[in-house]
């Protein structure tokens, strides 16, 4: 029973992993020198967002 359990637990470890090895890059229609200002937002419900300075 343990040696099963052990087993699948290293098969969910492997495949869990096999993922996190891909990168990813995001390419924006604007350069970070054209950024004046940012503002955030934090809400859970977006109707009730507020306005983080």
């Amino acid at each position: 029973m343990r040696k099963t359990a052990i087993s699948i637990l290293a098969i969910t470890l492997c495949a869990l992993l096999s993922g996190c090895g891909k990168a990813m890059t995001i390419s924006l229609p604007f350069a970070a020198s054209d950024v004046e200002n940012v503002e955030m937002y934090h809400y859970v419900v977006p109707a009730s967002a507020e306005k983080r300075s």
